[in-house]
């Protein structure tokens, strides 16, 4: 069993006296819903950048480790850079993830984007790409799984 599997596993037989064991697919559907009304324009989720950057990648870790049907929509949406940057001749090789990785964090940090749906995008397929990189990605992937075994725990 892989570590996000195992963690994954935990959090959904968690079964904690204030939210009655959540899951991870309660906590990604929940990211996911909260990041849309965010985009919307919701008064009560005010956006930013990073905001929404950020709760991207946190949706796109979370939806790969919950597999189904998410995970295979953020699987899908997370190929699209993945494609495009093996399909491109750089030389000796086609770029790694990693570096692929590198390019979607700068893409969805530096620019000062307009609308917000564009970093929120940038940072699912970060997310999901982090999710199954490893090496130094896998860290930040293992302490987005820790905090949903923390919130599944409550």
């Amino acid at each position: 069993m892989t570590p996000n599997l195992i963690i994954a596993t935990d959090v959904v037989l968690a079964a904690g006296p204030v939210l009655g064991g959540i899951g991870v697919t309660g906590l990604a559907v929940a990211d996911g819903y909260l990041l849309l009304l965010g985009l919307r324009g919701a008064k009560r989720m005010s956006l930013t950048r990073d905001k929404a950057a950020a709760m991207g990648i946190v949706f796109g870790v979370l939806a790969i480790a919950t597999g189904g049907t998410i995970g295979q929509l953020v699987g899908g949406v997370a190929t699209v850079p993945t494609s495009i940057g093996q399909g491109i001749d750089f030389g000796a090789s086609d770029l790694a993830p990693a570096a692929i990785a590198v390019l979607l964090g700068i893409t969805t940090f530096v620019p000062d984007w307009k609308k917000l749906g564009w970093p929120a995008l940038f940072g699912i397929c970060l997310g999901a790409s982090a999710a199954n990189i490893g090496g130094l990605w896998q860290i930040a992937n293992n302490l987005v799984m820790l905090l949903a075994d923390m919130i599944g725990n409550l």
